[in-house]
């Protein structure tokens, strides 16, 4: 049998990039999670896929809405993957983190955002996977990419 942490702590050694995913409950609050199961895996049409643990409460929205946004965060932007990474405090009123024009949402200052369209899900283990289509886009080059490596942010070359 396979030791759940050793499993968990194999996949530590394999970095990646840092991102938040976000939707909107019915009264218009943000709610987001600190994303790092984020790819995409489409190009035509331009579909991100993202995984969301069965136990984040974001999911019940998400699997209710018909758009989310994926913003990839920099290496200044630490405290804002840290704030989205529980599991409760997710839900925001009103805050300073999001940038919001013309009912598109996103990170402010990260490097990149998608908005995108909820087409389907589907449950696999304990997360559920979305498929998003990418509906619009905005690429910020301006600073290094926050990466999750070793069980902790880095904003430095591995």
């Amino acid at each position: 049998m396979i030791n759940d942490s050793q499993y968990r702590k194999s996949w530590s050694f394999f970095p990646t990039g840092v991102s938040i995913l976000a939707t909107q409950d019915d009264n218009k609050n943000y709610l987001g999670m600190t994303a790092n199961s984020v790819m995409s895996i489409s190009l035509d049409p331009k579909i991100i896929m993202v995984s969301v643990g069965n136990n984040r409460s974001i999911l019940k929205f998400l699997q209710e809405t018909k758009n989310a946004s994926v913003s990839i965060l920099s290496s200044e932007q630490s405290n804002v993957a840290d704030f989205f990474s529980s599991s409760t405090q997710n839900l925001l009123e009103n805050n300073d983190f999001f940038y919001n024009s013309k009912d598109i949402y996103y990170i402010k200052d990260s490097l990149c955002y998608f908005y995108c369209e909820v087409m389907n899900s589907y449950l696999v283990g304990d997360h559920t996977v979305f498929s998003l289509k990418v509906d619009q886009m905005n690429l910020n080059e301006k600073s290094s990419p926050l990466i999750w490596y070793k069980g902790k942010f880095s904003n430095k070359n591995l």
